[in-house]
């Protein structure tokens, strides 16, 4: 990718970002404001309290379709490093990194089988690094927004203050 091709995908994510949190919060669109007072310190919580057309295209913008992508992304990503320790394997057994036996003639040079070892090792960490973020990621913002999204649709669903409180809040209060 391009400097300017990342530039552009920054600008157009930071775009999509501002038109779906400060225009229709500050416009009014997010919630039915005559069931509630905005810019109150009396709340006794953060305010999950948004109408249902809000809540699905905000969470389908801000967090779904970007997991969707993230998860497409991180299978072609993880299909790709796959084949390559595959090939990778393939070099250093014809290399002889295994002491596999060779002809003398075709025997590799040690710098020549480091490097071959070494970016196996590299790339299996990459893989599994990136599989943790994704997974931490899942984890950490799941919560949130599927009771951001369940409670429009079901102004009776009661959830535990402390559930609230956990996915609303750093703390539990």
């Amino acid at each position: 990718m391009s400097r300017r091709n990342a530039l552009l995908v920054i600008a157009g994510v930071w775009t999509c970002s501002a038109a779906i949190s400060f225009a229709p919060i500050y416009a009014g669109w997010f919630a039915d404001l005559s069931s509630m007072t905005l810019y109150s310190n009396t709340a006794a919580d953060c305010g999950l309290h948004v109408n249902r057309v809000y809540a699905v295209v905000s969470s389908v913008t801000s967090f779904y379709l970007p997991l969707v992508v993230m998860v497409t992304v991180y299978s072609r990503i993880y299909r790709i490093a796959r084949r390559q320790l595959r090939e990778i394997y393939k070099l250093e057994v014809s290399l002889g990194v295994f002491d596999e036996p060779m002809t003398s003639r075709r025997r590799p040079s040690q710098e020549m089988r480091r490097t071959a070892a070494g970016a196996g090792v590299k790339d299996s960490k990459a893989i599994k690094t990136l599989g943790i973020l994704m997974g931490m990621f899942c984890i950490c913002w799941c919560p949130f927004f599927i009771v951001y999204v369940i409670r429009p649709f079901c102004p009776s669903c009661v959830f535990p203050g402390a559930v609230v409180s956990a996915i609303t809040r750093s703390h539990l209060t």
